[in-house]
């Protein structure tokens, strides 16, 4: 998301939780944003309300809100009276979209570090290693030679193939972390709004999901079968969960239930992205291990071989 559109439309749902009026935040966008570029922002939207457009249509008209999350959140200009929650649903997407890049950040730098550094020792071996032994008489036969470049090779295709496996394998598992927590906030968002229980599960769902594009924040379950929110939210749902969207639906205080549930992935979801980058080591370690085990059996005990029958 463009950081531009983030600080209008936090700044946005500040100033309408204060009691603002949208003519008093567009004002004070427009004279005293954080950057130049939100000003601008400001005063295009300020000046297509006052000519009759809605403000969703005026957001959607400015470059800074092209993006999909935009034009799926706003793009029903029918829904003014959602402005509000509009704004807060795309904050929610952002502090999600965030979090898995902060817990990528710190799970993925150490692997791909120590693999880009052994496979560009093994590639070297393979184009410049072999040859260079090879032509200073360190290996006196042509088959030994063959021998170690297939070794070589193989060591390459068994790293690329592992690593690139560990990588997915990370990047799946720090996405349904950051989904999980963003599922949730988007509901804690929702209910918040004023929505009811099933319209909160059912656009909830629909925004994960993607299946659905360019509706408005005010669609409800109409748009997005049941079946398909009980689904995603199934996913997403473990015993505790389940147990408290349960009496949270019979007693119809599913905002709290909410709101308990999104502070507690949120978390949980620091404890899992730490948990993976503690497992992520022990695997890196793996791949490289098997990797120069490789290497040692089919170049270096071969080469140390041929250096002793010379001497």
């Amino acid at each position: 998301m463009n950081a531009q559109a983030i600080s209008f439309a936090r700044f946005t749902v500040d100033s309408l939780s204060g009691g603002c009026s949208l003519r008093d935040t567009l004002d004070a966008l427009a004279s005293e944003g954080s950057t130049d570029g939100v000003r601008k922002t400001a005063v295009s939207v300020r000046t297509l309300v006052e000519r009759g457009w809605t403000f969703p249509e005026a957001c959607l008209a400015q470059n800074v809100f092209r993006g999909q999350v935009w034009k799926r959140l706003l793009g029903d200009p029918g829904q003014t009276g959602r402005i509000q929650n509009a704004f807060e649903l795309a904050l929610s997407v952002h502090e999600a979209t965030s979090a898995l890049r902060s817990g990528m950040l710190a799970a993925l730098p150490y692997p791909v570090t120590m693999l880009a550094l052994l496979f560009g020792a093994t590639l070297w071996l393979f184009v410049s290693g072999i040859p260079l032994f090879s032509a200073s008489g360190l290996i006196g036969s042509p088959e030994i030679v063959i021998g170690m470049k297939r070794g070589v090779l193989e060591a390459l295709v068994f790293l690329a193939v592992s690593s690139a496996g560990a990588v997915v394998a990370i990047t799946r598992k720090a996405s349904r972390i950051s989904g999980k927590s963003g599922f949730w906030t988007r509901l804690e968002t929702l209910s918040g709004a004023g929505l009811c229980f099933e319209d909160c599960l059912s656009i909830a769902a629909r925004d994960w999901s993607g299946r659905t594009r360019g509706a408005g924040i005010g669609a409800g379950c109409a748009r997005t079968g049941a079946e398909d929110a009980i689904s995603v939210c199934e996913s997403f749902s473990g015993l505790y969960e389940r147990t408290v969207l349960a009496a949270a639906r019979e007693t119809g205080e599913y905002a709290q239930a909410f709101r308990s549930l999104a502070q507690r992935q949120r978390r949980q979801a620091g404890q899992d992205f730490s948990a993976l980058q503690k497992v992520t080591e022990p695997v890196i370690t793996a791949i490289t291990g098997i990797t120069i085990l490789i290497l040692v059996s089919t170049v270096f005990i071969p080469l140390i071989l041929q250096g002793g029958a010379l001497v």
